[in-house]
């Protein structure tokens, strides 16, 4: 799957996730494997977030 973000002057980001499906029984995972995703999802989220503010940023004219 591929996820873009895009600003108002054409610029992206870019992410590709790979999906792979090994069964079709629901799968178990333990609580730490939970944990981990949660967190690994979080800091994507912020990371992307950090990408747009840090290109509107860029693009705004600086005045003092």
């Amino acid at each position: 799957m591929e996820v873009r973000a895009y600003d108002p002057w054409g610029n992206f980001c870019l992410s590709i996730i790979k999906v792979n499906v090994k069964s079709e029984t629901p799968a178990q995972l333990s609580p730490f494997e939970i944990g981990i995703i949660t967190i690994i999802s979080i800091i994507g989220g912020i990371g992307v977030i950090g990408i747009i503010l840090f290109l509107f940023r860029k693009k705004r004219p600086t005045s003092l």
